[in-house]
């Protein structure tokens, strides 16, 4: 009976990862980030020294992981990028389904779960290889062992140490977020604390201002100020909904593992890069002062260089690139586009940079169509758009 009831969510997992490998192995998007991830990787397992020899903007623990990868077998190669990435987004869509499961025990729930999560995560075609894939992966752990007691207290609390000092050493924001909830979690829980209602208010004030307090820098951007939102009323929301008494408390020593496992994870991967040929002073920059700022390399060099005449050119080529057809192809925009999103901010271009053919998944031939149909975009638009950007 059992097996009837949860059959229909293992043939669903078995067509989202047919689906998810389509959508992986059809998809090529025309920067290239993908091969900028994996020429960083492969060189840094070749000749060491990250942020000194192999420029990067993710966190060290991101290069031991695949370095150990590496070491067990894996190759940096655009094929071994997509199967990582397939296991790390169905792992992702899996843990928040099987959460779902443990907590409902319906078949109908986790499988909109399981299918809502897959959706969600569908951009990790743009980009194989990228850290967000084991980002995903492993908040999915976390969120799925603290739900679970079958572990101890004391087990739980060492693995999201663990896990918050890997993801704080990939991208720092996202440890944090992940440490603050599980923080949240331990002094509602803990021994020795009263869970009252005001403090249930305080922690939830203090979350809410937590996304502020990470982004600040970034927070003029619509996306920051959504999630922003969503964070902050998920949080509040499910501390004030908390019971105030709980079957089972969390001992003080849970705190204590999870802060010597944080350590232990912390100290191995600074050892590591250390010894890899890093300094200290390149190593504080890649890890805390790097994502605080907006690299250089992320813009182009007409405007690194300050040099009107360069600015002229690079304007007057993107606009001939619209002059071309009132109604601009695939490829045209694809150029407009190359040329505005590395420094793209602030005002967002139009949105097709990838030629996609999903044959028998979804049929669109992206590259006989007119992107986009409308014949409004000219080349002074681009143009305007170009500098606005700028």
């Amino acid at each position: 009976m059992r097996v009837t009831k949860w059959l229909p969510v293992a043939l669903l997992a078995v067509l989202l990862a047919i689906i998810g490998a389509g959508l992986l192995w059809t998809t090529l998007m025309m920067y290239d980030d993908e091969g900028y991830v994996l020429y960083s990787l492969r060189t840094f397992c070749e000749i060491g020294g990250l942020y000194e020899k192999v420029f990067s903007q993710y966190g060290p623990f991101f290069y031991l992981w695949n370095w150990l990868l590496h070491v067990a077998g894996l190759d940096f190669t655009n094929t071994s990028a997509r199967l990582l990435t397939l296991a790390y987004w169905l792992v992702a869509a899996g843990t928040g389904a099987a959460i779902v499961a443990r907590l409902t025990r319906s078949a109908v729930a986790t499988a909109a779960v399981l299918s809502g999560v897959f959706l969600h995560l569908w951009p990790m075609i743009s980009e194989p290889s990228h850290p967000g894939g084991p980002i995903c992966a492993i908040v999915g752990l976390v969120a799925w062992l603290g739900l679970n007691e079958r572990f101890s207290s004391n087990t739980r609390a060492a693995w999201i140490g663990a896990a918050g000092a890997a993801l704080v050493l990939t991208k720092i924001n996202t440890g944090i977020f992940l440490l603050a909830g599980a923080g949240a979690w331990w002094l509602l829980s803990a021994d020795r604390i009263a869970c009252s209602r005001r403090w249930r208010l305080t922690l939830a004030g203090a979350l809410v201002l937590l996304p502020l307090l990470v982004m600040q820098r970034l927070f003029t951007e619509e996306w920051v100020r959504i999630f922003a939102l969503v964070t902050t009323t998920a949080a509040a929301a499910t501390v004030i909904a908390l019971p105030t008494r709980h079957e089972r408390s969390v001992p003080l020593a849970a705190l204590w593992r999870g802060a010597l496992a944080g350590l232990a994870v912390t100290g191995a991967t600074v050892a590591f890069i250390r010894t890899a040929g890093t300094s200290w002073s390149a190593l504080l920059e890649g890890v805390v002062l790097g994502p605080n700022a907006v690299p250089t390399n992320e813009v182009p060099n007409c405007c690194t260089k300050n040099n009107p005449v360069m600015i002229i050119i690079t304007i007057g080529i993107t606009g001939i690139s619209g002059l071309n057809n009132f109604k601009p192809s695939t490829a045209e925009v694809t150029v407009i586009e190359g040329v505005i999103i590395p420094s793209a901010s602030k005002v967002l271009p139009p949105m097709m940079a990838k030629v996609v053919n999903h044959r028998r998944l979804l049929r669109n031939k992206v590259n006989s169509e007119k992107i986009p149909p409308s014949p409004l975009l000219s080349a002074r638009k681009v143009i305007i758009t170009y500098l606005m950007v700028v």
